[in-house]
């Protein structure tokens, strides 16, 4: 999984708000919540970059292992997809 690329739905609509991600998926008429963490893995998840790219990002502002960050962007990445949030 570490060079899949992971790419938000282009119809979603998304803001910040003091840090956090707010993601409304008009299809479904839902609302998901990011936290910082998710919010930085979600910014990531343009098409160009790579779970290992959006790790060393992850790195740069927490403290962690990269074995840690992956296992960490690969859930998230897992989670956004099972929502429907990412493209296949």
């Amino acid at each position: 999984m570490k060079d899949k690329r992971p790419k938000k739905r282009d119809n979603l609509l998304y803001r910040e708000l003091d840090g956090e991600g707010i993601i409304y998926d008009q299809e479904k008429s839902m609302v998901h919540t990011l936290n910082p963490t998710a919010t930085l893995i979600w910014n990531c998840c343009n098409g160009k970059q790579s779970v290992n790219d959006i790790a060393k990002k992850f790195l740069k502002k927490y403290d962690t292992s990269l074995d840690n960050a992956l296992k960490d962007i690969e859930k998230m990445v897992k989670n956004l997809k099972n929502l429907k949030l990412l493209m296949e």
